[in-house]
């Protein structure tokens, strides 16, 4: 492919060798950027600590939950419940951006602080090669 920063060659240390139709390839890709930086990987909940509830529950008594005889099928009827209850979170529950972790989600700070200070410690220790 000239031209673009990808090369392509026949393999020669495959595992079980090549045959005459079918032949192992090694792709050599020069410059390769995977990350954007223009993307933003903030990620957003809905703060329900901060909600306005007396707003929303004045809201939700406000819709005319009637609507599903309107409604053709079940998944229309789910579509536009949904609808509803998300357009309340929207105008009376604050978002708020997650921070990202490098841990899953069930590991709790006293886990990861213990992980930490493990990580710290064996980053700290001096090793001495006597020859």
């Amino acid at each position: 492919m000239a031209g673009s920063g990808v090369d392509i060659d026949v393999a020669d240390d495959t595992l079980f060798g090549n045959s005459e139709h079918h032949n192992a390839l090694i792709f050599h890709i020069d410059n390769i950027n995977c990350v954007d930086e223009n993307l933003n990987f903030e990620m957003k909940q809905y703060d329900f600590e901060k909600a306005d509830y007396v707003g929303l529950n004045g809201y939700f008594s406000s819709v005319d939950w009637q609507y599903s005889g309107l409604q053709k099928t079940i998944d229309s009827k789910i579509a536009r419940f949904y609808d509803v209850i998300f357009s309340g979170f929207e105008l009376f529950v604050p978002k708020k951006v997650v921070k990202q972790s490098n841990y899953p989600v069930w590991f709790d700070r006293q886990l990861i602080a213990l992980i930490q200070k493990k990580k710290n410690d064996l980053s700290q220790r001096v090793i001495i090669v006597i020859l």
